[in-house]
């Protein structure tokens, strides 16, 4: 890691949360398995919203490279 450089682990979320709005990637499989036992889907999340916090928080710092 370079001097000034965020951890690995941060820039993974960081990455996550720009892609899917989520801190960690949901497998298909979870969101079925919310169905099968009766729990509402989870919220879509609105992704050109968190694009948008990224950017005016600079968060493209710590994206994953």
């Amino acid at each position: 890691m370079k001097s000034g450089e965020a951890p690995l682990v941060f820039r993974e979320l960081a990455s996550s949360i720009n892609d899917t709005g989520y801190a960690y990637r949901i497998p298909e499989i979870r969101h079925k398995k919310r169905e099968e036992t009766g729990l509402p889907p989870l919220p879509k999340p609105k992704t050109a919203d968190v694009a948008k916090l990224v950017e005016l928080t600079h968060g493209s710092k710590l994206l994953k490279r």
